[in-house]
């Protein structure tokens, strides 16, 4: 690719990543009107898993300087991108956080904070290695991860407090609703085109449509064998598995990823996403250090604006019960 045509990429990636955080701004003022002054607890997980995502990324962005000198200038990223920068950029500046990260064990919520929902992020771990006999009596980081999730998931019940979770937070949030979590046996990176469930698109109001169209990035080892009481969010999520014979249903992608997403009002208020909404318009940096390893455009708006739009209607819901 020449100067000229690298150029040209950056600049496209960079006008499709300036639209989605006009979509984003709708969503957010959302999302500042449903929680009311209250603020957002974040479970991380991620045991600083995208820290150097940047340096990860250096060898493929290098040639794109213009875009790597956009994110870093737009975002200020030059000490990394930790869990909380990516779920500030994507519920917007003016949401209070509480970060309580694993890497402190064990969790100590802050005392005397009104809380509006919590959010259990993704994570390096598994949570059907955290299911397996202790070696030696010793607990491996995957159980570590699962008990420090599972203290917070207790207070949030405690509190009844609504739960958003992405990637591993979807797998957990599963498993506690008594779902079965599959290992795939292998790790799958990128981004899934999707569309928006007609059941799930008639409370958007924002700068959406009926089966619009739009990509989530992902990053999973497991998928969710998942009951009826969930509600899909995409169209093309429900599939019967013959092999299933106690009427359940296997949500599943619409590639090989066998991606899990489902949205479920039964379950204390939850919103759980296999995929990583909060990663939208940093999916370029995502995508050139594990998924596809180069610099590709977007391609399509992304759905984040759409899941945090359904984030707001469920704690709005959450509020009038």
């Amino acid at each position: 690719m020449s100067e000229m045509d690298t150029k040209i990429m950056d600049e496209e990636i960079i006008g499709e990543v300036e639209s989605e955080l006009k979509l984003l701004e709708f969503s957010q003022k959302m999302i500042v009107d449903s929680i009311k002054n209250r603020t957002i607890l974040l479970v991380d997980l991620t045991m600083n898993e995208n820290k150097d995502i940047l340096k990860l990324a250096y060898d493929r962005l290098k040639k794109h300087q213009l875009l790597l000198k956009y994110y870093l200038s737009k975002f200020e990223v030059e000490d990394g991108l930790s869990a909380s920068k990516v779920f500030q950029f994507f519920l917007g500046p003016d949401v209070n956080f509480k970060v309580i990260s694993v890497s402190k064990f064990p969790p100590r919520v802050p005392p005397g904070t009104e809380f509006a929902f919590v959010i259990f992020s993704g994570s390096p771990a598994n949570v059907t290695d955290a299911l397996t006999s202790c070696k030696d009596g010793k607990r491996n980081n995957h159980q570590l991860v699962y008990e420090f999730a599972s203290e917070l998931y207790n207070f949030a019940v405690d509190y009844d407090l609504p739960i958003f979770g992405t990637c591993y937070g979807h797998q957990f949030l599963s498993h506690k609703n008594g779902n079965i979590i599959l290992n795939k046996g292998s790790f799958t990176a990128g981004k899934i085109s999707k569309t928006i469930s007609k059941k799930i698109s008639h409370i958007l109001k924002g700068n959406n449509t009926v089966n619009e169209r739009g990509f989530i990035p992902y990053y999973n080892g497991e998928v969710v064998k998942g009951y009826n009481n969930a509600y899909p969010i995409f169209e093309t999520d429900v599939t019967l598995d013959e092999n299933i014979n106690d009427g359940s249903i296997f949500f599943t992608g619409d590639n090989s990823s066998d991606l899990s997403q489902f949205l479920d009002f039964d379950f204390r208020w939850s919103l759980g996403l296999q995929g990583h909404p909060e990663y939208s318009i940093f999916e370029p940096i995502f995508s050139a250090a594990w998924a596809t390893k180069e610099i590709t455009p977007l391609g399509q708006r992304s759905l984040g604006s759409d899941i945090l739009e359904l984030l707001a209607h469920l704690i709005n819901l959450r509020g009038m019960s």
